[in-house]
């Protein structure tokens, strides 16, 4: 970027800062005499051009309207330099409403008071088939998992101490200085990230989103304009066209992700707990530098890569003969890459589409015109790889070659490694990563070969032991100059000098023994209760394309570009720092193979994965404020240690469609779990819980026999032949529960507590229905408490 654009990317990134004053300023920060104003204007003198940034960001500080480029942007780019800011003052005014819908607002006179800055959390909002219920307010202060909870009140105060925070590490920015401007603008962004993410862009009654959304767009959008213009000609009448073609939205969906992370053929291959995280690790780190070669491709910012998670990401480029050429060539190479890396098992299908200024305003028409792209080349992948202009390129379907024997790791690949089980470079690049994941605080991203693991178009990158510039690894000299270096699950990046940095909240943990070597799927089998089973896990947001498309939108309002990007990055966190800060908090035993975008993976003891889903949807629900239009739908299957991990993820995954949509009509999906071979809906959990926990309870300590607990499940499954099908068949279960209680409960005495709760929980089996005329609650959750009680009862001897 040229000087000039950098001054126009650091004024849309700061110019609705004055929101971050504080009560206690004596002015308005953009404004000369303001600490804000004074700090931009010489402080950034060495990356952009002084006078253009200084002229922008007074002219926004008091925004008098403009109607397009201004009056000496008509014909051309004006040769003074005032000219200059009134055209940047015009894009970004346009930029603006582009990315919240709405006007430029002025920052309030001295001694005004400000619209109330707190952020009511855009979860909270939601609306699809019910009322949402009280709005909840983003907490205040620097960004972390446990602040990322909403809260029905802020304290008073938090506000100014939150403001005062922000300035202290601002100055220290400021001053401190860079000698580059993405370094500058890296930076920039993660103070922002820090500290503008809990923050109405527009006021606490107005503002669906937050400052730093609001800010970033604009900055995205007003170097896009400026682009085009610069391209296509600087002419008023373009300015107001909100029609006119002026962007391109280009999308990246990373496709076959289950087959490849759970492609691993078996236990016995060296550590399948590591290869498992480090390849769904690894698939993250690739999908970010698929985003950002588009980036660099276009020579954009980081403030252009909108969204990026769960193997999607959306990067906003101008519409530019150079920019359309740059993706195509892209994706052709995309497609070569993964095809002679992958063979095919991985897809990264790379749509780029034309956008107005009118799919801004309304997201969901770019969302809905980019999706239609994206179905289309999914429907022909590696199609610019593995065709000609003459037909089908058959020598680009071969793979390996012949007598070429089959890694044993992965089944797939061929080409044998140097491991000691002759695994193949990529089993062997997985083990490798998997052994340095645990102690990864640092992710270095190179634009060419210097990392460890290779990337795609020549991409690479290394995990650093600690956020400086040495590396991990000990054999190889100090690599070239990273393009960017990521600190995971901290936000503090002071430690990383001289290059562009950001952090990333990454679910990571890995449980690890005493000696701090991390535990395979034998030993956590080991630790569950009861019967030696590993408990896997998955889940997934309900409804989320709908909560995009209809929920976030007011009646008849269009859907703000910052709002998308809000509501993606809020259930991101959710999935890689809150969920990730629950399982290392409170279920250490529990391993994260993945988590983030709006789904997760999980890997424990049977018992502890059964509690870790009952917590992560407690926690979901706090995290939403309680609104009953964003669940969370859950499926568990329980399989021995050295049960292949592709089948577990499978019957996992059919737990969790189960959840979502039932196999029985009578059942209701969503907001559910499927677990034990039981669906039932989550507020059911706690006493299902309850229930499997007393039953163990009462066969250990010998009221009832285990054998009781087989037959309840008899009971339980002809209960579900009248209840779903309306059998009356299945009205046996009365009687022969009646017997069978007579027998084995005559020994109990009414008189002792323990034995009285047991009796009376088992007659109350009998009835079909509870006092409220609905299904008796205890029979429908009768098979999970059974199977529970079952499980965790079972001796170590095989019972």
């Amino acid at each position: 970027m040229d000087k000039v654009e950098v001054a126009l990317v650091l004024a849309g990134l700061t110019h609705d800062l004055w929101r971050l004053q504080g009560s206690a300023s004596p002015a308005s920060p953009l404004q000369r005499g303001g600490w804000l104003g004074q700090l931009t204007i010489h402080g950034l003198e060495r990356i952009a051009e002084v006078s253009l940034l200084d002229s922008m960001v007074a002219a926004l500080a008091d925004p008098r309207g403009s109607d397009g480029f201004g009056t000496r942007g008509q014909g051309g780019l004006p040769a003074g330099r005032l000219g200059e800011a009134e055209v940047a003052l015009g894009l970004l005014q346009q930029a603006h409403s582009y990315a919240t819908g709405r006007p430029q607002i002025a920052p309030p006179a001295n001694g005004a008071a400000a619209d109330a800055p707190f952020l009511v959390s855009p979860l909270t909002r939601v609306v699809l088939h019910s009322p949402p219920g009280p709005p909840m307010l983003q907490q205040v202060g620097d960004l972390s998992p446990a602040r990322l909870f909403p809260v029905a009140q802020v304290p008073p105060g938090s506000f100014e101490a939150h403001c005062q925070a922000f300035r202290r590490h601002w100055e220290a920015l400021v001053r401190g200085g860079a000698d580059d401007a993405a370094t500058l603008l890296s930076r920039l962004l993660v103070l922002l990230e820090r500290f503008a993410w809990c923050v109405a862009a527009h006021g606490q009654d107005a503002s669906p989103h937050s400052l730093l959304d609001h800010l970033r767009c604009t900055a995205a959008i007003s170097l896009c304009l400026y682009r085009y213009h610069r391209a296509h000609g600087w002419h008023s009448a373009a300015a107001g066209d909100d029609g006119l073609p002026r962007f391109r939205l280009v999308a990246g969906d990373l496709s076959g992700i289950q087959p490849y992370i759970f492609g691993i053929s078996h236990t016995g291959a060296a550590g399948v707990a590591k290869r498992l995280r480090a390849r769904s690790f690894y698939l993250g780190i690739l999908t970010e530098a698929a985003a950002h070669r588009v980036l660099h491709l276009c020579d954009l910012p980081l403030a252009n890569l909108l969204i990026c998670s769960g193997g999607h990401f959306y990067v906003l480029v101008p519409n530019t003969p150079q920019a359309e050429e740059a993706v195509r060539g892209l994706r052709a190479r995309l497609d070569g890459w993964l095809l002679e890396r992958f063979q095919g098992e991985l897809r990264l299908i790379l749509a780029d589409v034309p956008l107005a200024g009118v799919h801004l305003r309304d997201f969901r028409q770019a969302l809905d015109l980019v999706g239609r792209e994206l179905a289309d080349l999914k429907s022909r992948p590696f199609a610019a790889t593995l065709r000609g202009p003459s037909g089908w390129l058959p020598e680009r379907f071969r793979v390996g070659e012949a007598g070429a024997r089959v890694c044993p790791g992965c089944l797939r690949n061929v080409g044998l490694g140097r491991g000691s089980e002759e695994l193949c470079p990529g089993c062997e690049d997985d083990l490798a990563l998997g052994q340095r994941l645990p102690r990864a605080r640092a992710v270095a991203l190179y634009a060419g070969p210097g990392g460890r693991w290779g990337l795609a178009d020549g991409y690479s990158f290394d995990v650093w032991d600690a956020a400086s510039r040495q590396g991990g690894s000990q054999e190889r000299p100090l690599a070239p100059r990273p393009y960017l270096v990521a600190l995971l699950n901290s936000t503090d990046v002071g430690g990383i000098e001289g290059v562009p940095a950001a952090f990333r909240f990454v679910a990571n943990h890995m449980p690890a023994g005493a000696d701090g070597e991390p535990l395979d799927f034998d030993a956590l089998a080991a630790r569950a209760a009861g019967a030696e089973y590993l408990g896997v896990l998955k889940a997934d947001v309900d409804h989320l394309g709908a909560i995009f498309t209809l929920g976030l939108a007011r009646q008849g309002e269009p859907l703000a570009l910052a709002q998308a990007c809000g509501l993606s990055r809020l259930v991101e966190q959710f999935f890689s720092a809150c969920v990730g800060s629950l399982v290392q908090r409170s279920y250490p035993l529990c391993y994260v193979v993945f988590a983030g975008g709006d789904d997760l993976f999980l890997v424990g003891p049977w018992d502890q994965t059964v509690d870790l889903a009952a917590a992560v949807n407690d926690e979901f629900r706090r995290f939403c404020g309680g609104n009953p239009n964003v669940t969370l739908s859950a499926g568990i299957s329980l399989v021995k240690a050295r049960f292949p991990v592709a089948h577990a993820a499978v019957l996992a995954n059919q737990a969790l469609d189960d959840a979502k949509d039932p196999p029985e009509a009578s059942a209701a999906g969503r907001d559910s779990i499927c677990c034990l071979g039981d669906l039932f809906k989550w507020a059911e959990m706690p006493l299902a819980l309850q229930e499997a926990r007393s039953l163990r309870r009462w066969v250990e300590a010998r009221l009832l026999p285990r054998s009781f607990l087989r037959r309840l499940l008899h009971y339980h499954a002809l209960f579900l032949l009248y209840h779903r099908h309306q059998d009356t068949r299945g009205l046996r279960f009365i009687p022969l529960l009646t017997y069978d209680a007579a027998r084995n409960l005559r020994h109990l005495r009414d008189r002792v507590q323990e034995e009285l709760e047991c009796r009376r929980w088992v007659e109350g089996l009998k009835n079909l229905y509870g006092r409220n005329g609905e299904p008796n609650p205890s029979l429908l959750r009768l098979g999970f408490s059974a199977r529970h009680a079952l499980a965790a009862s079972r001796g170590r001897e095989g019972e």
